[in-house]
């Protein structure tokens, strides 16, 4: 079941089979929901629980789509990387407004750059705000598996229609006493706005209204260079049909765009079962399609919950003593082979000692005894050396080596500032004129294998130059350099 919320207007789906959608509507109590935010969970909650069992809904696997400004989105232009340095940069992004308990979701908009780029569109929301979904619909007996913000949702299901993809166009989509228009440049999102009207029930006012927010929408298309005119208004949600009647009797309204309603072609959408009641925009529907893994918000909250963080920091600390654990036992049976082998070769001699007939050999045994006592005592002590000796890195010319690789042709440049021989640090000295490569750069030196971590703590502009430090810090690995030197 996918749930849509955000004022009065309640939307559940359902997807019988790929060519059929299940769709029950319903008016929440006035008051009891505003703008995504359940402001009367004592009224909310017996309705949610009747409006489920109604409509025979299913209680499991629920996706939560919620529209609220509670849920802060922008648009973000940054290096492709791995998931954990992109959601670092996002946090960066939104650092004017983030706290503790800000999680993140986002989705890919577009690949730019050449491929080394890409346009994000990321979204903020505060853990208790999304938690509270959780526990009031756990409440209604309802297991929520998915929170999406409405904005993600609707985009990704624009951006796949064939026919947004043609034109360059605006969406319009009316909920209750909001509208939500999105700028598409052929199928890609450039923009939107969220803008309250006051004319909810006045249809030519209405118009005025939507019109005042296209001029405004298309003003921002001419600032950006959007070389194709805006030619088609999609109109969608409640109300668009007698919206679209009103523009067209009203030409004055944006002359150069066509009014028209948007209809979802590839699915057949009914009203409850039994009854002939039409529903001419399915808000949720964009749940239905294929997700980006990082656009689900209970995904971060279980990723950077209290619990997972405090299970990677216990990981972190129990991986170097297993690590050391495993050497001493490999260790342990290298030693225990050695001492097997001394032993058999010690009994050996014992034997032949005891037999008479070598008695007079006696003196010379015994002084190759106490020469065997010194060598295995040398041996300990030589191994127990070695063994300390090989558990330090070492810097070696194929350290330098990774490090130019790194640098990738001298996009940076890098040299070795000082190095620790007890801790392994490795402290680095390194600069680019570009600041886009500067993630790669470092994307690099977490995949070698010589570094057992690699820690950057950002960059700074040079002044008078145009270039930049990098501030990264390197710990080799156990025995990095000794392969190198032993050769």
């Amino acid at each position: 079941m996918i749930l849509y919320l955000s004022n009065r207007l309640v939307q559940a789906v359902e997807i019988r089979d790929k060519n059929t959608v299940l769709v029950c509507q319903d008016m929440a109590p006035e008051g009891s929901i505003i703008n995504g935010i359940v402001t009367d969970e004592e009224v909310f909650l017996p309705w949610m629980k009747q409006f489920v069992a109604d409509n025979k809904l299913l209680r499991k696997e629920c996706r939560l789509v919620i529209n609220s400004t509670q849920l802060n989105s922008r648009v973000l232009e940054l290096p492709k990387t791995n998931n954990s340095e992109l959601k670092k940069m996002i946090a960066r992004e939104f650092a004017d407004s983030r706290t503790e308990g800000t999680v993140f979701s986002y989705h890919v908009l577009e690949v730019t750059g050449g491929g080394k780029m890409q346009r994000l569109f990321a979204v903020a929301a505060e853990r208790d705000f999304l938690e509270g979904y959780i526990r009031l619909f756990a409440q209604a007996g309802v297991e929520v598996i998915s929170i999406e913000p409405a904005i993600s949702n609707f985009v990704r299901r624009f951006t796949a229609s064939p026919e947004v993809q043609k034109n360059n166009c605006i969406v319009q989509i009316q909920d209750g006493q909001e509208i939500i228009s999105i700028l598409f440049v052929k199928g890609v999102y450039l923009y939107s706005q969220r803008n309250r009207i006051f004319s909810e029930n006045d249809q030519k006012a209405l118009a005025a209204e939507a019109g005042a927010v296209v001029e405004r929408i298309l003003q921002f298309a001419t600032s950006q260079h959007v070389e194709d005119p805006v030619s088609v208004l999609y109109l969608c949600g409640q109300n668009q049909i007698d919206l679209k009647n009103v523009i067209e009797e009203n030409r004055s309204f944006v002359q150069q765009i066509t009014p028209r309603i948007y209809k979802e072609e590839k699915l057949t959408v009914k009203k409850r079962v039994g009854t002939n009641e039409s529903v001419d925009f399915v808000y949720p529907l964009g749940s239905s399609q294929k997700a980006d893994k990082y656009v689900d918000f209970i995904k971060q909250l279980r990723q950077e919950s209290p619990q997972s963080t405090k299970r990677k920091e216990k990981l972190s600390l129990v991986l170097p003593a297993v690590a050391v654990l495993a050497v001493c036992l490999i260790a342990t049976a290298i030693m225990g082979g050695i001492y097997l082998g001394r032993s058999a070769e010690l009994n050996k001699i014992q034997r032949i000692t005891q037999d008479s007939s070598i008695a007079d050999n006696r003196a010379s045994y015994e002084m190759a005894q106490a020469s065997v006592d010194r060598m295995e005592r040398s041996m300990e002590e030589a191994e127990i050396f070695w063994e300390q000796l090989m558990s330090y890195p070492t810097i070696h010319s194929s350290v330098n080596e990774v490090l130019q690789a790194c640098a990738d042709n001298n996009k940076v440049s890098v040299e070795v500032k000082s190095f620790n021989r007890d801790s392994g640090v490795l402290t680095l000295n390194a600069s680019a004129r570009d600041v886009r490569t500067i993630n790669e750069f470092i994307e690099q030196l977490q995949q070698q294998e010589i570094f057992e971590a690699v820690e950057y703590s950002g960059y700074t502009l040079i002044g008078g130059a145009d270039s930049y430090n990098i501030y990264v810090v390197c710990a080799l690995s156990e025995k990095a350099g000794r392969g190198e030197a032993g050769e």
